[in-house]
């Protein structure tokens, strides 16, 4: 009976430990699908995808957001200073990105692209 109640216990154990694992994991795997969707957005800018091969390895390599927060800040002070942009002119270039993606990605879009004219 007692050994019975120890193995019980100890398969108890040792799922919780599993699910210990399996939890750490999935947050682990969330927070690496998070940095990269971070990291592809930013190479669908202009300024930062015709950069330095420096620059886009740097991105490539980065372990953590704060890095690549980093890097995207100080890129974006450059492109704006090159450019002589004030923050207002830097948000209109910035929307004016988001409405091509969104034009060029559109649903509607792709099926008038995919439809034969008729």
């Amino acid at each position: 009976m007692r050994q019975r109640r120890n193995q019980m216990e100890l398969k108890k154990r040792k799922l919780e430990e599993f699910e210990a694992t399996k939890a750490k994991a999935k947050l682990d795997n969330d927070r690496l699908v998070k940095l990269f969707n971070k990291k592809t957005k930013l190479f669908s800018i202009p300024f930062i995808s015709e950069a330095s091969d420096d620059v886009k390895s740097a991105i490539r390599r980065c372990s953590d957001e704060v890095m690549l927060d980093f890097i995207y800040t100080d890129m974006l002070k450059k492109y704006a200073a090159d450019n002589n942009l004030s923050y207002t002119q830097l948000l209109d270039y910035f929307d004016d990105l988001q409405e091509q993606a969104e034009s060029n990605t559109s649903p509607q879009s792709e099926i008038n692209e995919n439809t034969p004219a008729t």
